[in-house]
């Protein structure tokens, strides 16, 4: 009888099975991380755009229209805060995998 208590075939296709589950999560973190860049971008570009506008208010001395873009920017930080915190997934918990040493090892076989 071997020490080893799963046959050759059960491990490769639990390594097999195991290396498809990592594929499947990479292309999942692969697609996080792409709508992120989204996220960010469009991000960039709303604060891009606030800050020329608040230029050229300041510029025009136009105190209302400061006073409009400071009220804009706080709305739009409330929301994008908001997002975030909507669609934040929480870490997985990654519980770890015990394997129980063989009772009696021969080392004859």
């Amino acid at each position: 009888m071997a020490w080893w208590p799963f046959s050759w075939g059960e491990m490769l296709v639990a390594i097999y099975t195991e290396v498809l589950n990592m594929r499947q999560e990479i292309a999942d973190l692969h697609a996080l991380v792409t709508e992120q860049k989204t996220v960010i971008d469009s991000a960039t570009l709303l604060i891009a755009g606030l800050h020329e506008k608040l230029d050229a208010a300041v510029a025009a001395n136009d105190m209302t229209e400061v006073a409009a873009i400071a009220a804009d920017l706080r709305a739009n930080t409330a929301a994008l805060a908001a997002a975030v915190a909507a669609n934040t997934e929480p870490a997985p918990v990654v519980e770890p995998v015990v394997v129980d040493p063989p009772s009696e090892i021969n080392p004859t076989v």
